[in-house]
């Protein structure tokens, strides 16, 4: 009677606990969910440039328009286990079932830019080329690049004019002193390189400070630079077409590629120590100078700094920073219309 009122417990239990289990199991006991279309080629950067409007333009004419809003369906899959002991007795079971959840999202920018990438390199239309090759290797591999194609710039070395980030740095409406002038010429350029240098004074690295001596200009040089800079002011805060350059565009070494990426101000980020250091740039290569009477002169550029800077002479010059030799591309050279520029 013991026997058999312990063997009915028993399958009690077993059969109760495999109810149950049954339950938990259809019920669900975990569920994932991952995205059927693939993910960005890039892991998300920090961006110092993007000009969305053509973003748009060459991903719509790759895919036949953009839609203002896009349907993302994702796969949920639900994995349900159960396993139940008892008295030596044990019941398992497993099942798993899928289903499609779709949601409307808005594309931003930035996963259209990621979404024009992927595409381009997909369709064969990307050349990526290494900016910070020897002059003679980047000259050697732009040779064989024509005019319109897609280029990705790894490791350039972003310039922007410092007449340009002067006027960044006086207020439109201020009229500054001669001698204030050129304090503020002095804060946009070599009083940057002393803070570097006595940085590296006070850190113990360097022993030395060489040139720490306050440079020094004519009445004439500080009247100019306060008579332009209201105007440079004025000027940058147009969102001008910047003459900007991947690498130095004065002094180079003869060969050595030149490459103007005219952008807009308006669309540089604010945050300046994404320019400190290696940049990508993506762009279209829309200007070819493989011979020295293909020399391309960026006019729109030239028209709009050509007053300001000649009035504040120390930007004229053909030395580094002189407006010429950044508005000028020489042979071998490329103008590369930029899309995005990041890091």
């Amino acid at each position: 009677m013991l026997g058999r009122r312990f063997l009915t417990v028993t399958g009690g239990v077993v059969a109760g606990a495999a109810a149950v289990a049954a339950i938990w199991w259809w019920t669900g006991d975990g569920a994932t969910a991952s995205a059927l279309g693939r993910g960005p080629s890039i892991a998300p950067p920090d961006y110092v440039y993007l000009d969305n409007a053509r973003v748009v333009l060459y991903l719509g004419q790759i895919e036949g328009g953009v839609a203002a809003s896009e349907r993302l369906t994702e796969q949920l899959t639900q994995n349900r286990n159960a396993t139940v002991a008892a008295s030596g007795f044990q019941v398992g079971g497993s099942s798993g079932r899928s289903s499609a959840v779709e949601r409307v999202v808005t594309p931003t920018a930035t996963a259209r830019f990621s979404r024009l990438l992927d595409r381009l390199d997909a369709e064969g239309f990307l050349r990526t080329v290494d900016a910070a090759a020897p002059g003679k290797a980047l000259a050697q591999a732009f040779g064989g690049i024509e005019e319109g194609t897609f280029v990705r710039l790894r490791n350039c070395s972003l310039r922007i004019p410092p007449y340009v980030e002067y006027g960044q740095a006086v207020q439109p409406s201020a009229r500054l002193s001669p001698d204030d002038a050129w304090t503020a010429f002095l804060a946009t350029g070599v009083d940057t390189v002393l803070t570097f240098q006595t940085a590296q004074v006070e850190a113990g690295r360097s022993t030395v400070l060489t040139g720490t001596g306050t440079a020094q200009a004519d009445e004439a040089t500080k009247r100019g630079l306060a008579a332009a800079a209201t105007q440079l002011a004025r000027v940058v805060r147009r969102n001008p077409r910047v003459p900007a350059s991947c690498g130095e565009t004065a002094n180079a070494p003869r060969g050595a590629l030149d490459m103007l990426v005219p952008l807009r101000l308006g669309e540089l980020s604010p945050e300046r120590s994404l320019l400190a250091g290696p940049v990508t740039v993506v762009g279209k290569v829309v200007r070819a100078v493989r011979r020295d009477e293909d020399a391309y002169v960026d006019t729109a550029s030239l028209a709009l700094f050509a007053e300001p800077v000649a009035t504040a002479n120390v930007f004229a010059g053909e030395g580094e920073g002189g407006l010429a030799a950044d508005v000028t591309v020489l042979a071998p050279g490329a103008v590369i219309l930029p899309i995005a520029i990041y890091k």
